[in-house]
């Protein structure tokens, strides 16, 4: 498979002229881009990590091998947080090799939510007009932290009739049947426009166990102006001051649903200035554009042999 993904990116290379720079992101062409960039010198890799690394002992030997080997040919590793970084960097990857660039958001899809948006989307799905309404996104039932958001959610009682979890597929709709909130929990598949989640709900719960850097779900989110209540795991941290509407808690029901409580009781007022300040700071921190200037300068680092 690498050998047939390294003969297609030649053909690919040889269809063009002058140098060329291959970047691989989630691992899937790491090796075949590195194996082609050991052949010609007219070649130079970009690996682009974004996900949390594997655990186990078979994933560590792996990582370990892939840098230490493979990561010879490699001009950069690209991490989309700090905490992937040093993870990286501690299975062998050379720290000089290795730079940190956040993900970037197309902040014109994510306006802030308008009072009529707000009522539009809750008829949409049958939700009550006034009800406290949570939202979760995951498709790793575990990863994404499904069943903490459960339990919190349990926790919460009328202080947060409705919850929303999207992309659970069968494991949220099994757990929900087993726990008897068939009635207060819906399982939606993955919508085109999830903004219009974002306008249904009061709160997003981000409970994930792992993540690579601050996920789109919860840039997305905050681009909206609706609060979050994330995981205080380092995958959720952000250097410096985040946005207001960031809000963190302990990987545990009880302190999730504490967090929850107190974002749901806010003033109207201050959840305006929360939520208007959260989309500000995805703006200006977090933009499309400001992520691809600084790619484009790695790129003319790598191209003209600078060190990083």
């Amino acid at each position: 498979k690498r050998g047939a993904q390294a003969a297609w990116l030649e053909g690919l290379i040889d269809e063009g002229s002058g140098p060329t720079i291959l970047h691989s992101h989630m691992t899937a062409y790491d090796i075949a881009v590195a194996e082609v960039a050991r052949r010609r010198a007219d070649v130079k890799a970009i690996w682009h990590f974004h996900t949390v690394l594997g655990e186990d002992l078979r994933a560590r030997l792996r990582n370990r091998l892939r840098f230490l080997v493979a990561g010879r040919y490699v001009e950069r590793m690209i991490c989309v947080g700090p905490a992937l970084a040093e993870a990286i960097c501690t299975r062998g990857a050379p720290r000089r090799k290795v730079l940190v660039l956040p993900n970037g958001l197309d902040v014109t899809a994510f306006p802030p939510v308008t009072a009529d948006e707000r009522a539009g989307s809750r008829t949409g799905l049958g939700l009550p007009p006034g009800a406290p309404v949570l939202l979760h996104i995951g498709r790793d039932w575990w990863l994404k932290g499904g069943d903490l958001f459960l339990d919190a959610f349990e926790l919460l009682g009328d202080h947060a009739p409705v919850g929303l979890m999207v992309r659970g597929d069968e494991d949220a709709r099994v757990e929900i049947e087993r726990r008897g909130l068939g009635d207060r929990v819906q399982v939606l598949p993955g919508v085109p426009d999830v903004h219009r989640l974002h306008a249904a709900a009061n709160l997003m719960i981000a409970s994930s166990r792992g993540e690579g850097t601050l996920p789109f779900a919860v840039l997305e989110a905050l681009s909206s102006g609706l609060a979050v209540v994330a995981t205080d795991i380092p995958g959720h941290s952000i250097p410096g001051d985040g946005p207001p509407g960031l809000h963190k808690a302990r990987p545990e029901a009880a302190d999730i649903a504490r967090a929850a409580a107190e974002l749901l009781d806010r003033d109207p007022r201050r959840t305006g200035r929360e939520s208007a300040a959260s989309h500000a700071w995805v703006e200006a921190e977090r933009s499309l554009p400001t992520w691809g200037e600084r790619l484009l300068e790695v790129y003319e680092e790598v191209a003209s042999g600078r060190p990083s």
